[in-house]
């Protein structure tokens, strides 16, 4: 088991940002995520995969929608209590994975995995 901590890239699903109040078998949000980048401590890089839009967006009509989940405690940037904003495309999703990665002092390379993306080994 010492090959799998510290590996040269870990892949990880983030369907949601936020761990809903109640999660869904096989999905996991980037909130929960965090934990398994810390402890995993990959080299190299982490790739987020997975990604989806179930997180209740603020002002949306469609959160009344059976696939949208209250958020159980939002990622709020350090010092306030205003969670970080719902990514609603895969730019909004990059951009805000690296700025919680920077508020919360973590410097992991993270990146929001897209369609075609190769890594050369």
């Amino acid at each position: 088991h010492g090959d799998l901590i510290h590996p040269d890239y870990l892949i990880i699903q983030t369907f949601w940002l936020n761990e809903p109040v109640e999660n869904r078998p096989h999905h996991m949000s980037f909130q929960r995520a965090i934990g398994f980048i810390e402890k995993f401590s990959p080299a190299i890089e982490t790739f987020l995969v997975h990604m989806g839009d179930a997180d209740k967006v603020p002002g949306d009509p469609s959160n009344n929608m059976l696939k949208k989940y209250e958020p159980k405690n939002p990622l709020c940037p350090p010092g306030s209590s205003k969670p970080y904003p719902i990514p609603l495309n895969h730019s909004q999703w990059q951009e805000t994975v690296s700025t919680i990665m920077k508020d919360m002092g973590l410097s992991f390379t993270t990146k929001v995995a897209y369609d075609g993306l190769t890594v050369p080994l």
